[in-house]
C-alpha cells in the first residue's frame, strides 16, 4: 500500500497509492493512513472531508464487480482541488470522484475495460439474484411443496 512513483506517461497526482485490489478494506486502511482514526478532528474549514469522500467511494464498490476493482483507478478531487489516486492492477477501469456545485459527492466511471463474450462464461456467477432467478427459486419451492402435499395426501388416504 505504499505510494507509487509515476512514469512519464502517467499523470502525477498529489497522493497516489497502488494496491493489489481496491476493496473496502484497502480504502479503510488508506482512510486511516491519510485521515487518521475515526473520531479524530477533521479540518473545520472543509464542508466535505476526504474521509467522507472515501466513505462514499466504499459504498460505490458494491455496485461494480470484483473484477472491475482488480484493474481500476479512482481519482478523487477534494474541495480544495487536491487530487488523490488509488490504483490497482493495470488500472484500465477509471473512476472520478468529485464534488458538484452543491458539495454532493459524484462518482463517475470515465473508462471501462471491454469484456469479451468468453469472460461472461468463465467468470464467477454473481452473488446477486436477478428478478428472474428469484421467480425461478419461488416456483421451485412451490413445486416442491405442492409435490410434498400431494405425496402426503396419498399416504393419508
Amino acid at each position: 500500500m505504499g505510494a507509487s512513483t509515476s512514469t512519464a506517461e502517467e499523470q502525477p497526482y498529489t497522493i497516489q497509492e497502488t494496491v493489489p485490489v481496491i476493496s473496502k478494506r484497502t480504502i479503510g486502511k488508506l482512510m486511516v493512513k491519510h485521515c487518521g482514526n475515526e473520531g479524530q478532528q477533521d479540518d473545520p474549514t472543509l464542508i466535505v472531508t476526504l474521509r467522507r469522500i472515501l466513505q462514499a467511494t466504499i459504498t460505490k464498490l458494491d455496485t461494480e464487480s470484483e473484477e472491475t476493482w482488480k484493474n481500476a483507478e479512482i481519482v478523487i478531487y477534494d474541495q480544495q482541488g487536491n487530487d488523490f489516486c488509488i490504483r490497482s492492477g493495470d488500472f484500465v477501469n477509471k473512476f472520478v470522484v468529485q464534488l458538484d456545485e452543491k458539495d454532493e459527492i459524484n462518482i463517475t466511471c470515465t473508462k471501462r475495460q471491454k469484456r469479451s463474450l468468453a469472460s461472461f462464461f468463465t467468470s464467477k456467477p454473481s452473488k446477486r439474484r436477478t428478478k428472474s432467478s428469484k421467480l425461478a427459486a419461488i416456483e421451485d419451492k412451490t413445486t416442491d411443496s405442492a409435490a410434498q402435499i400431494h405425496n402426503s395426501s396419498c399416504v393419508l388416504f
